[in-house]
Parts: C-alpha cells; structure tokens; sequence
C-alpha cells in the first residue's frame, strides 16, 4: 500500500523495510516522471537527496531530524504541496510505486551492475 514505518521503528525491527528513506522519495513522486535529468525541477530533486542522506547517514555529524528534511528541502526547492503532502503523510502513490517498480524489473533484466542506475529515453 506504499506505507512506510516510522524511521525510529524500522532500525528497532530489521525486518521491516527500511532499506529506503521517504522524503527522497516524495520529492521524485512530486515530478511528472519520466522527465529530462536536466530539466530543473529534476535536479532540484537529486540536490534534495544529496542533502537529506548527507544528514540520514550514521556518521553525519548533523543528524536527520525532522528540521533537516525540511531545510534541505527548502534550500533545494523541493518544498511544494505534492511533496509537503507525501513527507507528511509518509506514503507513496500507486502510481509512483508502480514506475519503481518497473524500473525495479528492467534492472533485474540486466547483468549485474554497481548502482546508481540511470536510464535515459528507456535506455540503461
């Protein structure tokens, strides 16, 4: 149902899923995806994920906390309702689990690779 676990749930149980984190995840939910990598709006989304897992990493030496997220996405423009609504909520769409999801089976179709993974115009 694209629900998460809260942050400090998920490091208590190990068997919950959280190998990904969700205010990443709401700022590409927020673009009309596919689109261009240089189109702005896209790349203020990777400055946004870029300066939210600097702060959710375990050695950061400025800690995520709620304040963070919230800086980092101001800073880096993501800060829109359809984002605001998705951290908030900590939910994902359909859709957009659906276009990971495809993304997921093209990825398993490949040779194994190093991530990170970049398809462009349906091409890896």
């Amino acid at each position: 149902n694209g629900l998460l676990p809260a942050p400090e749930t998920c490091t208590a149980d190990a068997s919950l899923p959280c190998h990904f984190l969700p205010a990443p995840l709401c700022a590409l939910q927020a673009l009309d995806l596919p689109a261009p990598i240089d189109w702005q709006p896209m790349i203020n989304a990777y400055e946004f994920a870029i300066c939210d897992l600097a702060h959710a990493n375990s050695g950061s030496p400025v800690p995520q906390t709620p304040e963070s997220v919230q800086a980092c996405a101001t800073t880096t423009q993501v800060y829109n309702d359809a984002w605001q609504m998705c951290f908030l909520q900590n939910t994902r769409s359909q859709a957009f689990i659906d276009k990971v999801n495809d993304a997921k089976a093209r990825l398993d179709d490949l040779p194994p690779k190093m991530a990170p993974f970049i398809f462009i115009n349906n091409k890896f």
